[in-house]
């Protein structure tokens, strides 16, 4: 599997996450001066909120996002990090239901929103079933938040590209190894060959960090990592998980994906890896996926955050929402 030549795509081998070892510390990491003058890697986030007890307990519902806004809201505000928070069509529809603010919260604090359609496994009786899926999850979060463009959580033996293009998004992320179900046989990577849901084969697809930290455009399932300036849908790869890094990174932990210390210099170390092979001439970014359900860590998290704060000053990474690092790449296919 192969993208053209001036986007090269290697081949894929394990496709789990790989984190090389290099210094995770922001006092450790490559100054500017030694990877030279190259355009910030725009970071971020991606949110899923999935927890079933949220929309359907009251008790629960007001726990979590209580938690979301007099918690994590504020500190993230304080270190201007942006995260993209997307919604399952259960938790929107209870944010309607009782009328609550926190989406209007989230967009005043800069903080972006998308969908997590958790559709396309199993397959949809149809390719229209799944367009109408996908659509309908669309205009209901558009309905009371508009303007969003982005959707996760849609990889599937069917041809989720097109359906994601058809039903109104621009942009997919979270990008996991089941994603590969949809390409032909011959084209899967043979670990991937078989998956049987995508919880089985989660880890971040492309592996390689250098095929990670860019966009390019998917036409449909079946070449979905092939660039093609005709494919409709842009494809935001990720880079694993935010309170799994010490597990992506093959160690164990007895946290079992909580966020815990042991987590930050895997995820530093990866962070590295990508402000180091950033590319002048293309879109850089870098995002982790968090599932809210499993609550993050404050003292952990207000660590992370105070490091990143050292990689934003000195120009290597900038905070962008999902629907920034699409917009991004729009922007760079648009240049003179």
């Amino acid at each position: 599997m192969l993208r053209p030549t001036a986007l090269p795509l290697c081949l894929l081998a394990a496709l789990g996450c790989v984190h090389p070892k290099t210094p995770g510390a922001a006092e450790d990491a490559a100054s500017p001066d030694a990877v030279g003058a190259l355009p910030p890697l725009k970071l971020g986030v991606m949110v899923h909120l999935e927890t079933v007890a949220a929309w359907e307990n009251s008790a629960a519902y007001e726990r979590y996002i209580d938690q979301l806004r007099d918690a994590y809201l504020p500190l993230l505000v304080a270190h201007g990090a942006k995260f993209t928070w997307q919604l399952r069509g259960e938790l929107t529809l209870k944010i309607v239901e009782r009328g609550d603010t926190i989406l209007d919260d989230l967009v005043a604090a800069g903080q972006g929103l998308g969908v997590h359609a958790d559709k396309g496994f199993p397959a949809p009786a149809s390719q229209a079933a799944f367009v109408a899926q996908l659509t309908a999850l669309r205009d209901q979060l558009f309905a009371v938040q508009p303007g969003f463009r982005n959707v996760s959580g849609i990889c599937s033996e069917s041809d989720w590209v097109s359906a994601a293009a058809d039903a109104g998004f621009a942009f997919a992320s979270g990008s996991v190894a089941y994603c590969a179900m949809s390409l032909p046989l011959a084209d899967r990577p043979p670990e991937y060959s078989a998956c049987e849901s995508p919880v089985a084969c989660h880890g971040s697809l492309p592996e390689a960090v250098e095929e990670r930290i860019h966009p390019w455009r998917a036409v449909d399932g079946s070449n979905w990592l092939t660039d093609d300036p005709a494919g409709r849908l842009v494809m935001l790869p990720s880079s694993g998980g935010l309170t799994c890094a010490a597990e992506d990174e093959g160690g164990s932990s007895e946290t079992g994906c909580r966020h815990a210390a042991d987590d930050l210099d895997p995820y530093f170390a990866d962070l590295d890896a990508a402000v180091a092979v950033r590319d002048a001439a293309r879109v850089n970014l870098y995002y982790s996926g968090w599932s809210y359900g499993g609550p993050l860590d404050l003292i952990v998290t207000e660590e992370w955050l105070t490091r990143l704060d050292a990689y934003v000053a000195d120009g290597r990474v900038e905070w962008a929402t999902l629907d920034d690092m699409g917009a991004a790449f729009e922007a760079w296919e648009a240049r003179p």
